[in-house]
């Protein structure tokens, strides 16, 4: 099954069922269905053929939902970008994937004007807005017009590539994971069968579509259920509170920082969010406190999932068999090892890296066939994660490979001792990292963010860790800073703590 069937689906067996809402405006399956068909033929009369690249650059609007799927019924690979990229970053994916086309808004254009000689794949641009300033660009509205001449979709097989995401990129350059129609649907189908059953159901999305939550489990399993689904431009927690409450939402899903700042909220518990059904965390690790938090203002438990770019293969079960601060279970059709430095299987309560493996795994990474097979070994993949399970057959996770810090030999967690930071009542938010040190080897810091109107010294902080954690994990320096960094895909950027306490 090839993506869009699920979109002719709808507008066949539902066409006036709302598929989208964004701010005042709904479109209906048969309508969504009609402007990705204008828009999908367009493209194909630009001369653009099977397996060529379509970046978009947009927010969450219904134009990126529009790109996507006139990507996939013209069998176009979508490069989905991150807007919190800059013009050199923006150029360097462009190139790298070979994009022939961007759709997308001028007001984020205006990143990639000072750099276009540096573009050559580059050959044609459709921006929504205001296009003062830019040249060599049209307008987004051509491709929705109807075209002069008959123009035939292909027919798509579902193993074609039809999507590469860009990883962040934190450590080297980003790798272009690539997706299939066929690994996709298998993704959503293994998150369908933990009853994520949206039939009818409206979904709101908040993190960007450009990352593979959005993407796949908000757009593709809203879409595949025939629900509606709820687009934010952005995060803003009032207008999310509000229309969850409005619009009867059933599900949505954030990173654990903006959990965090939901509940910051001025009269939180006075919105009616009664209709959720399912609130996921996924991308970092959710601090215990904010699940307790969220629990008692609004009568929900957080469901902890852990996946990547490259797939997705834990999820903690809805309702009974939930385990709070857990992992979970393997999705269905995924299956998990845990092993040692040395590739060996892990025994229950020890800690080990994921292998995991299923048939919504990634095909490998564009155009780079020495870290496919660093990634892909034997049919496993190597995810970094850091996890132990228990005798219950549940996994929880420990930390990546890359954030584990050690401390006179000792291995500390960034995230345990976020979680015990976290619970002070004065702390808003917390990110820790190990940092070279002559005598220890690494030294642990910790950043922290304070709620409004709150004080706190370090002394005071470290005293509160002495009955909550090991010595030996207690931070060496804890500083107060005003905001924590955030990466492109939301979370903490640690390199950027990491040179905070470089230069500190």
């Amino acid at each position: 099954m090839a993506l869009q069937d699920t979109l002719e689906r709808g507008s066949r067996e539902y066409p006036e069922r709302k598929a989208l809402l964004f701010e005042e405006e709904s479109w209906s399956y048969a309508k969504v269905d009609a402007i990705t068909d204008r828009i999908a033929t367009n493209l194909i009369a630009q001369g653009l053929r099977r397996g060529d690249r379509v970046a978009l650059l947009f927010v969450n609007c219904p134009e990126i939902v529009f790109g996507y799927y006139a990507c996939f019924k013209a069998g176009l690979i979508a490069v989905p970008l991150n807007i919190r990229m800059k013009g050199a970053e923006l150029a360097y994916v462009l190139n790298h994937s070979g994009a022939r086309a961007l759709l997308g808004q001028a007001d984020l254009f205006h990143e990639l004007e000072p750099v276009r000689a540096d573009l050559p794949k580059l050959e044609v641009c459709f921006l929504t807005g205001d296009r003062s300033g830019l040249t060599k660009v049209r307008e987004f509205v051509e491709l929705r017009k109807s075209t002069v001449g008959p123009v035939d979709l292909p027919t798509v097989n579902a193993e074609e590539i039809v999507a590469i995401l860009y990883t962040s990129g934190t450590t080297a350059r980003p790798k272009g994971v690539m997706h299939s129609h066929y690994g996709l649907e298998q993704m959503i189908e293994a998150y369908r069968g933990l009853e994520f059953d949206t039939t009818s159901a409206v979904n709101a999305v908040v993190p960007s579509l450009a990352h593979m939550g959005s993407f796949a489990g908000s757009l593709l399993m809203t879409f595949k259920g025939g629900g509606t689904l709820l687009l934010f431009p952005k995060f803003d927690p009032v207008a999310l509170l509000s229309g969850i409450e409005k619009h009867r939402v059933a599900s949505f899903w954030l990173l654990p920082v903006l959990y965090g700042m939901l509940l910051q909220t001025p009269n939180a518990s006075s919105y009616d969010l009664s209709s959720l059904k399912v609130c996921i965390a996924a991308g970092d690790t959710l601090p215990e406190p904010t699940r307790a938090r969220f629990r008692e203002t609004f009568g929900h438990e957080i469901v902890e999932s852990c996946a990547m770019t490259e797939m997705a293969y834990c999820c903690n079960p809805i309702g009974e068999g939930n385990r709070p601060g857990s992992i979970g279970k393997p999705l269905p059709g995924v299956r998990i090892r845990l092993v040692n430095a040395a590739g060996d299987e892990v025994p229950v309560g020890e800690t080990g890296e994921v292998l995991a493996q299923g048939e919504g795994m990634m095909c490998g990474y564009w155009q780079d066939p020495e870290a496919t097979g660093e990634a892909l070994r034997d049919g496993w993949m190597r995810t970094g994660d850091l996890v132990r399970q228990d005798a219950d057959g549940y996994f929880w996770f420990v930390g990546r490979k890359r954030d584990i810090i050690v401390r006179g030999g000792s291995n500390i967690a960034p995230a345990e001792v976020e979680d015990a930071l976290q619970s002070h009542p004065s702390i808003l938010a917390v990110g820790v990292v190990g940092v070279p040190d002559a005598f220890w080897g690494e030294a642990v810091w910790a950043f922290v963010t304070l709620k409004p109107g709150e004080s706190a010294a370090e002394a005071t902080l470290r005293a509160y860790l002495e009955s909550r954690i090991a010595a030996y994990k207690i931070p060496d320096i804890i500083r107060i800073v005003p905001s924590l960094p955030i990466g492109l895909t939301g979370k903490i950027h640690r390199q950027t703590l990491r040179e905070w306490a470089t230069v500190a």
